[in-house]
């Protein structure tokens, strides 16, 4: 009996081991089935966040003002969401393209000045999962690019300065930002960087890099860029107000307003001063003494430059062409400021550039070359503004040889003026032109007078001995008085004129605008998700 009692317990011992064992299986197999279902959840859930995403990046891309609610149903029933109603409980995108300043979004994002947050959502079951992601649109964003092959020798440096009034010292790689060399060409090599070269940023071709002991912080990227292209021969200045018009050959000058050369321009020292000027040149332009100041200068021809300035601010430059440009200085201690832009080779040697250089020589691939050059990326020259003459000076007669009309107002001699002696009604200086060529039947004519005087019995003063001499003498006296008050009213409205015309005109350029406007907007923050319960 012992025997069968003990043998009991043993059993019972293993049906009972078995049935923990079982129950322990059973909970993990319910744990693992929770597991998964979470993590089917939360997949889909993410699935919906980024579909919904996806959808919000292209709409921007298509329209960068893009501010409207997107919603999007999976298969397994997960929904996504992306909205732009300010909400302290759901992430919420913010649309800050349009604005200079940065902003601050869900969970203290900041959103940066000509950016956009997208935050979408997505929700499976009790699931909730969000991502994020700010959509940027930066100024060009290489130095150096060219649709034909880059070859570098010497000493070379590329970065990029977000103040180009203070240049970083020592002009080390370490004290740069990020900017790239960019080639379109597919060559073998498309890119080569020799001698002593430095690139704060990456080198992008779909061709191959030779770096030959370059540093380049970037790497090399195979990649296809996008590159502005401009219609240089649409800038010609032809038949724009107050035209200045300039020889062939001329010594260093200031120009200011529109300005055009149309046999080339050759000048031979002091270089070229812009003054919110733009100058269209048809043929070559050559200038010995470099070029500085705020303005645009266009060349349907070849482009020449030797020497540059000294450091100096308020620069704000652009120099495009249809054929081969060529800068030469004098070291690393001559600058040249702005956007250089051509159709042909690029070739620059010892000297310092700071904005953005540019070949785009299409389907002739003509090369960049660059010699002892350090090229600083800076927004100098890629995007600005400047004012320019608005409106011609074109007067009409009014019809009636009493003044003339221009922009809606009107002067008229006013006899009664200055004792008698006659003068002008002036009503609005800055709009109303009075000419030179004054007319005589602004008055009354002697004989009218003197008719309506007879009429009336009275005797004329003395010394005059009747009416008509009387009226004559008079009218003479008006109008001798009214030749300074014409000429000095000429004067005025010329000065006013020009000076409105000149601060309502603008002239502007931005290189981002020549390029795809998928390839304007990037990823500035890429896509990741966020905490959100």
């Amino acid at each position: 009996m012992r025997r069968r009692g003990h043998v009991l317990l043993y059993v019972l011992m293993v049906l009972a081991l078995v049935a923990s064992v079982l129950a322990a299986i059973l909970q993990a197999s319910y744990g693992n089935a929770t597991q998964m279902n979470f993590f089917r959840q939360e997949e889909a859930a993410l699935q919906a966040a980024r579909s919904v995403l996806q959808m919000g990046i292209a709409e921007v891309q298509r329209d960068f003002e893009f501010a409207r609610p997107l919603q999007v149903e999976m298969p397994d029933g997960a929904k996504g969401k992306l909205s732009f109603a300010i909400s302290p409980e759901e992430p919420y995108s913010i649309n800050n393209y349009a604005a200079d300043k940065p902003t601050m979004g869900f969970g203290q994002q900041p959103v940066p000045a000509h950016s956009v947050l997208l935050m979408a959502t997505g929700v499976q079951g009790r699931t909730r999962r969000a991502l994020k992601c700010v959509l940027h649109t930066p100024k060009y964003p290489f130095a150096i690019a060219a649709t034909g092959p880059i070859t570098v020798t010497g000493n070379f440096l590329v970065g990029a300065i977000r103040n180009s009034d203070e240049l970083p010292n020592p002009m080390t790689m370490e004290n740069l930002h990020p900017a790239d060399v960019a080639s379109l060409s597919s060559g073998d090599p498309a890119v080569v960087l020799e001698g002593n070269s430095s690139v704060a940023g990456a080198v992008r071709t779909p061709g191959r890099a030779e770096l030959r002991g370059a540093v380049v912080r970037g790497g090399v990227v195979h990649q296809k860029v996008d590159l502005p292209h401009l219609d240089v021969r649409s800038y010609d200045t032809a038949g724009r107000p107050f035209l200045r018009e300039l020889p062939a050959n001329s010594p260093g000058t200031v120009l200011r307003g529109w300005c055009r050369a149309a046999d080339g321009l050759v000048i031979e020292s002091g270089g070229l001063e812009l003054s919110e000027a733009v100058l269209y040149i048809k043929g070559n332009l050559h200038i010995r003494g470099g070029i500085s100041g705020l303005g645009a200068v266009f060349v349907d021809g070849n482009v020449v430059i030797e020497d540059g300035v000294a450091l100096r601010s308020n620069q704000e430059l652009a120099v495009c062409c249809t054929g081969d440009l060529t800068v030469r200085g004098k070291g690393p201690d001559t600058y040249l400021y702005g956007l250089l832009y051509c159709q042909g080779q690029f070739t620059a040697e010892k000297i310092t550039l700071v904005g953005a250089f540019l070949s785009d020589s299409g389907s002739s691939a003509a090369p960049l070359k660059m010699n002892n050059v350090t090229a600083l990326q800076s927004e100098v020259g890629q995007s600005f503004a400047i004012k320019y003459p608005l409106l011609p000076f074109a007067p009409a007669d009014d019809g009636r040889g009493q003044g003339v009309k221009v922009g809606g107002a009107q002067d008229f001699f006013d006899p009664s003026m200055n004792n008698g002696q006659g003068g002008f009604n002036v009503e609005r200086v800055d709009a109303t032109h009075v000419p030179m060529a004054w007319r005589l039947d602004v008055f009354a004519s002697a004989e009218e007078g003197a008719r309506t005087m007879e009429r009336t019995g009275q005797l004329p003063p003395q010394p005059y001995s009747d009416w008509r001499t009387f009226f004559t003498q008079q009218q003479a006296k008006a109008i001798e008085n009214l030749k300074p008050q014409v000429a000095r009213l000429d004067e005025e409205y010329q000065k006013e004129l020009e000076r409105k015309s000149l601060a309502e005109g603008h002239f502007s350029l931005d290189l981002n605008k020549f390029i795809a406007k998928e390839s304007q907007l990037r990823l500035s923050l890429p896509i990741q998700q966020i905490s959100w319960r």
